[in-house]
């Protein structure tokens, strides 16, 4: 029994290595498809993703390859779905042909759910709030394909803003001052109009509705809608003779509510041609309400976007760098990324880089990509690899190679089962049965097939057990399969 739980550690720390690099992949092809010059179909998609370890602290080279013996015989399988405004993912872990391990998740407004193969008869249940289903089972949040809180998202609050800004330049076009000025965006172009909209205090809030009534549904309007607006507000535009704007600036006072409220400016320069895009954003956010506090968030990006010739090239970078009662944090990232068209499709190359440097000493967290992707023909297939590396304090902590195979597949939905269970309010003791029996049954159902592997790939497992305690357990995973 003590070998067995021995056992059970050590693959599931295996695992836990493949799931924490799995969302890396996922968000890395949502980058490499928006560098595709194909659009995406909106199919269900399904991405296959194998591991092989380079670096495991503390594993040695030895210990290491015993574990990308078994690596070598688990594929992940992530599917995901849009179907009436509800988010669908399926995570499914095979040992060679045979499925070891299944979640299916469903989240929307009205709640979430989530089924697992393990406990295949349930449908658990949970209503909407920052928790889902799947966290409550698990114990603690699931990265649905993100890193360090960015989740591939953030290019519809670029989308959504920059939507708003001519929206606003449209309807409140009376109400702005439009004057000439000429003046060079150092960069970027020269500007031919300033246009200004002054609001004063008391009509701050009702400049926010009309901010509400303008922009798009999605993250930025749920946003603006949280919040409120104090004080004198301004906004300029710096636009060609069309209208083009070339930069935006927002200065005022908004927060949650009265008691919580920041120095907002807000600096956004833009450039749109067919051949180059260009953006720089600076967020400057320091803390008013209280006299104090010396708390502020500031958040700048940056991004070029250059096409020709058949070949493309993307890079960014963005910074957050945030204080909060005298503690800093800071999280950047850096991104190069090249498309060129060959002969058998679309080929993505380069590297991402992600940091954070949490308010205590010595414990810098970074992650590195170097990505070398093909599209054959459609952004919704793509095949390839990426390298990805983890440091602590700039020494590597892990390094795999992830081998990702993306295409369409079929809509999926729950399995066929008997009921439904709801874990809103379950007590805690039950809850933590109900985890204990998930653990248990998940880690046998891994486990099982990787013993009745060859004795000489289980090394990671077997090796200084005897032959006899070996086959016991052989036995036992034989009759579990039976």
């Amino acid at each position: 029994m003590k070998v067995q739980a021995v056992m059970k550690q050590k693959l599931l720390l295996s695992l836990c290595i493949l799931l924490m690099l799995l969302p890396l992949g996922s968000s890395l092809a949502d980058e490499a498809v928006f560098l595709s010059a194909q659009p995406r179909s909106g199919a269900p998609l399904e991405m296959q993703v194998q591991a092989r370890l380079i670096e495991h602290m503390p594993f040695d080279e030895v210990r290491t390859g015993w574990l990308n013996d078994l690596l070598a015989h688990i594929t992940f399988t992530v599917r995901s779905q849009s179907l009436d405004g509800e988010r669908w993912s399926q995570l499914s872990l095979r040992v060679d042909d045979d499925e070891a391990l299944g979640i299916t998740d469903c989240t929307g407004s009205g709640g979430s759910q989530v089924q697992l193969s393990v406990l295949p008869d349930v449908i658990y249940t949970r209503s909407a709030g920052e928790e889902t289903a799947l966290d409550t089972l698990l114990g603690e949040a699931v990265s649905a394909g993100g890193l360090y809180g960015l989740d591939g998202s953030e290019v519809a609050w670029r989308e959504d803003g920059e939507a708003l800004l001519y929206a606003v330049q449209d309807a409140c076009a009376e109400q702005m001052t439009n004057r000439a000025y000429r003046e060079t965006i150092t960069s970027y172009t020269t500007v031919a109009r300033r246009k200004t909209l002054t609001v004063a205090s008391e009509d701050a809030e009702a400049f926010r509705e009309t901010l509400l009534s303008l922009c798009p549904e999605g993250k930025l309007r749920d946003l603006l809608a949280a919040l409120v607006f104090s004080g004198k507000q301004t906004l300029t535009l710096y636009t060609l003779e069309d209208g083009t704007i070339i930069q935006a600036t927002h200065t005022g006072r908004m927060g949650t509510d009265e008691d919580h409220l920041r120095q907002v400016n807000i600096t956004w320069k833009m450039l749109r041609k067919d051949y180059l895009v260009k953006d720089d954003l600076s967020i400057k956010s320091p803390s008013v309400s209280d006299s104090s506090s010396t708390d502020y968030d500031t958040i700048t990006y940056a991004r070029r976007l250059e096409e020709k010739d058949g070949t493309a090239a993307l890079t960014s970078s963005f910074s957050w760098k945030r204080r909060v009662e005298k503690r800093i944090t800071t999280t950047s990232g850096t991104l190069s990324l090249n498309r060129a068209t060959l002969p058998e499709g679309e080929q993505v190359t380069g590297t991402v880089t992600l940091t954070l440097d949490p308010p205590l000493e010595d414990n810098e967290e970074s992650t590195a990509l170097t990505v070398d992707l093909l599209f054959p023909g459609s952004p919704d297939t793509l095949s390839g690899t990426v390298n990805v590396t983890q440091k602590y304090n700039g020494k590597v902590r892990e390094s795999a190679e992830l081998t990702l195979r993306l295409q369409p597949c079929e809509a999926f939905t729950f399995a066929l089962t008997g009921s439904e269970q709801s874990l809103d309010g379950m007590e805690e003791d039950a809850l933590a049965a109900l985890r204990e029996t998930l653990q248990q049954r998940a880690a046998a159902a891994i486990v099982r097939p990787l013993v009745l592997l060859p004795r000489e790939e289980t090394y990671f497992f077997s090796y200084e057990l005897p032959d006899e305690s070996w086959q016991r357990i052989v036995d036992a995973a034989q009759a579990g399969v039976q």
